[in-house]
């Protein structure tokens, strides 16, 4: 895929964001968020051969410096459902030039996600982790494959409208598609709520869950 293309699905999504907040901008729960930042593409983590790792999964995780391929933007919406589910949409934008210990010449990355949140532990309104899983595909210059995502996360609300989000999960790529290779992606965000606190009090706003 080309930088056209990964121009237009991203004035799509953002058109999406607009007339979804705008559809919903009544809604009595504020359910919708926005987030835009920053994100890491890992391989080396991974139990792929021939990328340099013979630790094993997980090994090395941490090590940002040798591994991890940053850029931006990751692009995400996420809508609460309910019981302490929502739904997530993101994409993607990296370069990558590292495939764990081997360094490649510039590679585009490109990944659309969709995948199902449930906040598993009530910390207080401000700290909301969250599980999820899901599915979704990903290029690599001109060439993808359909992976499945699992990993974890957690907002942090600043304010009843603002606040950070941390994300860290695998996405697995069958091996049978050598187009593309499993591994970890992390995103590093801000984070908005459409609408938040209208048509509510404020003490309604500052003792409400938070999502």
């Amino acid at each position: 895929m080309n930088v056209l293309v990964y121009s237009k699905i991203t004035i799509s999504l953002l058109l999406f964001i607009t007339i979804n907040q705008n559809l919903f901008s009544q809604d009595e729960n504020d359910k919708w968020i926005l987030g835009i930042g920053m994100n890491a593409v890992d391989f080396y983590p991974t139990n792929e051969p021939d990328i340099g790792n013979d630790g094993g999964l997980f090994n090395g995780i941490t090590n940002a410096k040798d591994h991890w391929n940053v850029s931006i933007p990751t692009l995400s919406v996420t809508r609460y459902l309910k019981n302490k589910f929502s739904a997530d949409a993101s994409i993607s934008i990296s370069k990558l030039t590292k495939i764990g210990d081997i360094e490649v010449d510039e590679l585009s990355y490109f990944g659309i996600d969709g995948s199902i949140q449930y906040r598993f532990l009530e910390i207080s309104n401000k700290l909301v982790p969250y599980v999820y899983a899901g599915g979704g595909y990903t290029w690599v210059d001109s060439k993808g494959s359909g992976t499945v995502n699992l990993g974890l996360g957690t907002n942090y609300w600043f304010t009843d409208k603002f606040g950070a989000r941390v994300q860290a999960g695998y996405k697995h790529s069958d091996r049978k598609h050598e187009q593309l290779l499993s591994h970890f992606l992390y995103s590093f965000s801000v984070v908005f709520k459409l609408n938040s606190g209208r048509g509510k009090s404020s003490s309604s706003r500052m003792t409400g869950s938070c999502y």
